[in-house]
């Protein structure tokens, strides 16, 4: 479920249904203090409300590690969080606004772009939580 980043009623519901968490999120600074936010209502919904909810996951969207910027909030997110509960991210692609412009999926419209393959191993990394 795609719910609102505030602690409201509708996150809650859906971190209580839950049993994993995947957070997209820009590498920027104030993101990550968004971040943060969104990981203490994480927490205190799985100590109080859903002992199932063991997983988090951090998405970077729009990745582009040559922005200084960009390096030293991944930097930040790992440290905080940790290099496993960070994905490797959906990197900036021009094909993805260009597929939306002409109403195609990317992977129909530039099936060898970048962003094909980042969605794709996103779907790999979706399907594994599922079975597991």
């Amino acid at each position: 479920m795609d719910t609102s980043p505030a602690a409201d009623a509708l996150l809650v519901a859906a971190l209580a249904a839950a049993d994993h968490v995947i957070v997209p999120t820009l590498l920027h600074h104030l993101a990550v203090d968004g971040v943060g936010q969104f990981a203490r209502s994480y927490f205190r919904v799985a100590s109080a409300l859903n002992p199932r909810l063991k997983g988090l996951s951090l998405l970077p969207v729009q990745v582009d590690l040559r922005v200084t910027m960009q390096r030293e909030t991944h930097d930040q997110l790992t440290a905080r969080f940790g290099a496993a509960r960070l994905l490797d991210g959906i990197r900036t692609d021009v094909s993805l606004a260009e597929a939306f412009g002409r109403q195609q999926p990317v992977k129909y419209y530039k099936p060898k772009t970048r962003a094909v393959t980042d969605f794709e191993s996103l779907c790999d990394y979706v399907c594994t939580m599922i079975v597991q």
